[in-house]
């Protein structure tokens, strides 16, 4: 008798591996009856499980454990390498040239960008135009950029959406039939609930307004989500940090990321700083690139500009402006003093 009770454990076991059970849950799927042997045996049993690491309790002392599901190895070697993905970059909109460092970033399966930016700092006009050059991927857009809830009580376009998609006239938005070449879902929470595998996925922009420290686990939970796409999240910045709001664990689960800050006294102009990157094929973390945002949508006048060496990157020489980087702390040129 107590074999087969132990065989019937160990398969019970089996079928609810990764879930949480309790004893007198085990006994009623087992159907071990009140007053039998069987019926103290089975804790008896549940202890020598735990220490056979089939289950860990709680640490509540609840009665409550967790079946533990086993990990499967995973075949390395004999499996097909797969390329880089392609992601399209933003272009100048006068010169037609790429964004001066997209080359170099190696794009990856369930690669996750965040964009880290100051208010009004152009991040979704960043993020229109990495949307706009990659309608082929069939992209998905959420977040309170994108959309808002009508008097009738029905979620549509924001204005402002409808705007920059209009603005952005040499995007065909729709294919021959009318059909939009995007997604657009009024998403505003629970990200990764929502996003759509093998897809770009853009989110502008994501809040947490308390417990800022939880940005981490909601990356982990998108990234987790994409399963061969790719993932664009927005977040807030303070002028000049070197990360979003959060702080480090905004950067625990970025594979490339962006940083937007105000440059100079023009609120047209945007420092973007390459703050982090997984992979690319030359050097690249640490550049900084300026451009004008003209009408709303459309990067103009991009160019790569460097620390001034006269103002050390402050903009100020002492209590003086600095002259040579007109107080934005960068020169178009490297090395000038």
């Amino acid at each position: 008798m107590t074999e087969r009770l132990s065989d019937k454990l160990r398969q019970f076991l089996k079928s609810a591996e990764g879930r949480e059970i309790t004893t007198r849950q085990v006994r009623e799927e087992t159907r071990v009856q009140p007053g039998t042997p069987a019926w103290e045996a089975v804790r008896v049993y549940m202890h020598r499980f735990v220490a056979e690491g089939l289950i860990k309790p709680s640490g509540r002392n609840d009665g409550v454990f967790k079946v533990i599901k086993r990990a499967k190895s995973i075949q390395v070697f004999g499996r097909e390498k797969r390329p880089p993905l392609t992601l399209n970059p933003p272009r100048d909109y006068e010169t037609k040239e790429p964004l001066g460092f997209w080359d170099a970033l190696v794009v990856r399966e369930n690669d996750l960008w965040v964009i880290a930016g100051y208010k009004n700092a152009g991040k979704t006009a960043l993020c229109m135009n990495i949307l706009g050059e990659n309608l082929d991927m069939k992209p998905v857009v959420m977040g309170n950029e994108f959309s808002l809830m009508g008097e009738d009580g029905e979620h549509e376009p924001s204005p402002r959406f409808i705007n920059r998609l209009e603005g952005m006239d040499w995007v065909e938005w729709t294919n021959g039939n009318g059909e939009e070449r995007f997604e657009l879902l009024p998403v505003y929470d629970d990200y990764a609930e929502q996003v759509k595998p093998a897809r770009l996925n853009i989110i502008d922009w994501i809040n947490l307004p308390t417990e800022l420290w939880m940005i981490g686990s909601v990356f982990e939970g998108i990234k987790r989500a994409l399963r061969g796409g790719i993932g664009v999240g927005v977040i807030q910045k303070n002028i000049g940090r070197d990360s979003g709001r959060g702080g480090a664990f905004t950067k625990d689960f970025a594979d490339v990321e962006l940083l937007l800050d105000p440059y100079g006294d023009d609120k047209d102009m945007v420092l973007l700083t390459v703050e982090t990157v997984k992979e690319c094929n030359r050097a690249i973390m640490g550049k900084r690139y300026v451009y004008r945002i003209k009408d709303g949508v459309k990067i103009v006048d991009f160019r790569e500009v460097f620390r001034c060496g006269h103002c050390f990157g402050k903009g100020w020489r002492g209590t003086t402006p600095c002259k040579e980087c007109n107080r934005t702390g960068y020169v178009d040129s490297p090395g000038v003093w």
